[in-house]
């Protein structure tokens, strides 16, 4: 793993695969076995669709799972998507995600979430003054103004 936020490798390659492993001794995902299948992006969206690229063109997976970076995320989902390779990550921007038929957000997007971190910031932490610290990418320019507009609706904290 390398980028913005690099752990060792050997801590991903000796757990990556552990939960299907557990599946697999439960009788595997409807009686089929996961393999996973694992390419360093390096935090770059250009490297990304490359990696997503032989994943789907050598390795012929069925599915791909982006972790952490909404521009490698939005570059590999539009990739997959257009090769109709389902798409999962956790929920990022929305910008130039929505609309693909075959990207799935695990969790809430930024854009989503905006509203709950400035109520929680506002209510439960009794912040008055806050800041964020956003990447400068054109994916998240919808999220920054997200979180603008939640944090003035809550009054400006």
């Amino acid at each position: 793993m390398t980028g913005a936020a690099p752990f060792p490798q050997q801590a991903f390659e000796q757990a990556d695969d552990l939960y299907w492993k557990f599946l697999a001794e439960k009788g595997g995902v409807h009686g089929r076995n996961v393999e996973v299948v694992f390419r360093d992006d390096k935090y770059n969206p250009t490297s990304a669709v490359q990696a997503c690229r032989e994943m789907v063109e050598e390795q012929k997976v069925f599915a791909i799972i982006g972790f952490a970076g909404a521009d490698q995320i939005t570059a590999c989902a539009r990739y997959a998507d257009s090769v109709n390779v389902p798409y999962f990550s956790g929920g990022v921007n929305e910008d130039g995600l929505a609309g693909l038929n075959r990207y799935f957000a695990i969790s809430q997007t930024y854009d989503q979430q905006s509203s709950l971190l400035a109520s929680l910031m506002k209510n439960r932490i009794k912040k008055t003054k806050v800041a964020i610290v956003v990447i400068e990418t054109p994916a998240l320019n919808a999220t920054v103004r997200s979180i603008t507009n939640a944090v003035l609706k809550a009054g400006g904290l």
